[in-house]
């Protein structure tokens, strides 16, 4: 099945911070979408998600885009190419000794065909939104995770932590990373959201289930995230991209619109020629109402249809050409056939 990829996606310094070291990318079109919060003070923290957001890209579209791999062999290349973008990174480092604790993390969603492959470092997360229930598909690289996956730090808690921030793979990091990365299988409905630590520290699992699962769209529900993070405080920068999948809408083909043309006024003519040749004198209104017809609707129908196929007219245009040919089937011997016409929008 194919999808369509809604997406709507907002970064912000924030309440408190007077620069924003975030950034984002989210193209429907590549399936490409992830987010980087940047380490290392405003100008390197700054330059490090810059790397990650002209690196990125260039690399899944080289090494992944429109490529069969297996899931060993996504991990790997995964693996390498965010390995090169760490090499970018740590240049920068090397070159200018108050850039040498600059990092960033990511958070990479990547759509192709019918599978998501995730992947990240860091504690920028990834949330999948399925059948009304809320999943964290990342686990965060921090000192924090540890202590709460041991046992010796309850999540209410986390907060007040000394070792809060303090990061155990990063890109920038080390001389090498080691991502994880998994992937799943797309479904319709299917809601993705990534964010940075700047929302997730405020906004709990709960909060984010009950927002994912409303009726909206992506647009305000992105934009309610960031309305709820700023009225809490947002002590940090705030980036998020939301994301859902939909059944794409498949275009319905020239030939086809230009059958049912041919169609209709096949069905046209010969009505107009059985009842011109017809010797039942009982049906006035009948032949009146073909005499009309004849004379104005089908040069109507015919307009409207020419400029329906000039403009290659979507599946739409092809339910209004079929809801015309059945109307004209089974309602042509009405007498109020022809004031239903008239109100019949092509």
């Amino acid at each position: 099945m194919k999808y369509q990829l809604i997406k709507a996606a907002i970064t912000d310094k924030g309440a408190v911070r007077t620069d924003n070291e975030d950034i984002y990318y989210a193209n429907s079109n590549n399936g490409i979408f992830f987010i980087s919060d940047g380490m290392g003070g405003n100008l390197g923290g700054k330059l490090a998600s810059k790397t990650v957001y002209e690196k990125l890209p260039q690399l899944i579209k080289t090494h992944l885009l429109n490529k069969t791999l297996s899931q060993p062999e996504i991990e790997k290349v995964i693996t390498k190419i965010l390995n090169e973008v760490n090499k970018e990174i740590h240049k920068f480092a090397d070159a200018q000794k108050s850039l040498k604790k600059i990092g960033a993390t990511v958070a990479l969603l990547f759509i192709q065909n019918n599978n998501a492959i995730i992947s990240h470092l860091g504690d920028s997360r990834i949330y999948l939104c399925r059948n009304n229930k809320l999943k964290r598909l990342t686990k965060d690289h921090s000192v924090i995770q540890t202590l709460v996956d041991s046992g010796n730090l309850k999540e209410k808690d986390i907060h007040k932590h000394p070792a809060k921030g303090n990061l155990l793979k990063s890109l920038g990091g080390a001389d090498k990373v080691f991502p994880n990365t998994q992937t799943i299988e797309i479904k319709n409905g299917d809601r993705f959201l990534l964010t940075s630590d700047g929302v997730t520290d405020i906004i709990s699992d709960f909060e984010l289930e009950t927002l994912l699962n409303r009726k909206e769209s992506v647009s305000k529900i992105c934009k309610d995230l960031f309305n709820e993070t700023i009225k809490a405080g947002a002590p940090d920068n705030v980036t998020s991209v939301f994301l859902e999948i939909g059944e794409k809408q498949t275009s319905f083909s020239i030939d086809k619109i230009a059958i049912s043309f041919i169609a209709i006024l096949v069905i046209l003519f010969s009505i107009i020629y059985f009842t011109n040749s017809s010797s039942d004198d009982n049906k006035p209104n009948k032949t009146s109402y073909i005499k009309v017809l004849k004379q104005e609707k089908i040069n109507h129908i015919y307009e409207k249809i020419t400029k329906i196929l000039k403009k290659k007219a979507t599946y739409q245009s092809k339910e209004v050409i079929d809801k015309n040919v059945k109307f004209l089937e089974s309602n042509l011997t009405d007498k109020d056939s022809l004031k239903k016409l008239n109100n019949l929008k092509i």
